[in-house]
């Protein structure tokens, strides 16, 4: 899948990944903790905050809701 991707939509995914991080990184939370607090498949942080994966809307949610953050805020960037 991620092969399929255009240049400009890698792009696009690796500033979410770099905004996730910075927003975990703010939070005092580690990847494992974020997981965790999102309900999320374990190495699903990883590949999200290195541009290798596109979350669903549910995961989005998810992931916002255990940053504390507006899900809006997410995108940012």
């Amino acid at each position: 899948m991620i092969n399929d991707w255009t240049k400009a939509e890698k792009q696009i995914l690796i500033e979410f990944g770099e905004k996730v991080r910075k927003i975990r990184r703010e939070k005092g939370m580690t990847q494992a903790d974020l997981v965790h607090e999102a309900g999320v498949h374990g190495n699903m942080i990883g590949r999200i905050e290195r541009g290798e994966r596109a979350a669903n809307v549910l995961q989005l949610f998810k992931i916002a809701k255990a940053l504390g953050v507006n899900i809006d805020e997410l995108f940012d960037l």
